[in-house]
């Protein structure tokens, strides 16, 4: 018989890839305002950066934590790497614009 499925694992595995893709709609909303110039656009991106990069710490403290399931390689890779190296290439690359 399966465990029942508890909120730690939904909220380690489901809920983030719900925000990353609310945050990639988020960015593509930002780069298709027409700003005055690209000064404000960079501090949004740069906020939204910040913020997925503090997101990313929360889902690595939510995967650790949870019994439910233990994450592989490729949890990890998918949930806490690739999305965090996301949001520190759209945060560096807010100080070029």
């Amino acid at each position: 018989m399966r465990k029942p499925v508890t909120g730690d694992a939904i909220s380690a595995f489901g809920t983030p890839t719900v925000v990353h893709l609310t945050s990639v709609l988020l960015v593509s909303t930002i780069m298709s305002v027409p700003w005055p110039s690209l000064f404000p656009m960079s501090i949004a991106l740069a906020m939204c950066g910040l913020g997925g990069l503090g997101y990313g710490a929360i889902v690595i403290r939510r995967a650790r934590r949870q019994t439910y399931y233990k994450p592989d390689w490729a949890d990890w890779l998918w949930y806490t790497l690739l999305p965090c190296s996301v949001y520190v290439t759209l945060t560096t690359t807010t100080l070029f614009l």
